[in-house]
């Protein structure tokens, strides 16, 4: 079953600046309706998480439509204003709210 949380709605930036971090939105913008939109950082290049879909599949599940429309389950955690996106190869990407 999917579902959403309702905290990951709204603005985040991306706080990580390793390099395989840098595939990943530079921003990302959650919606309550289970779309996300990504915003590359530098503008104008690619990002894995471009927009489409997002929903989770179970307790610390987040399931994201990627660039090839592949969906792919990352582990997430939210604790209060800071995201953190785990990759299959242990990449952990942080965000933090945009006020």
């Amino acid at each position: 079953m999917t579902e959403l949380d309702t905290r990951l709605v709204g603005q985040w930036r991306r706080r990580t600046e390793a390099a395989a971090a840098k595939r990943y939105a530079g921003h990302l913008h959650f919606q309550a309706n289970g779309l996300y939109f990504g915003q590359a950082s530098p503008p104008d290049t690619f990002t894995w998480w471009d927009g489409g879909t997002w929903a989770i599949h179970a307790p610390g599940r987040l399931a994201l439509s990627t660039a090839n429309d592949a969906v792919v389950v990352y582990r997430y955690q939210l604790d209060h204003d800071t995201l953190t996106i785990t990759d299959a190869s242990g990449c952990r990407i942080t965000y933090h709210r945009d006020a």
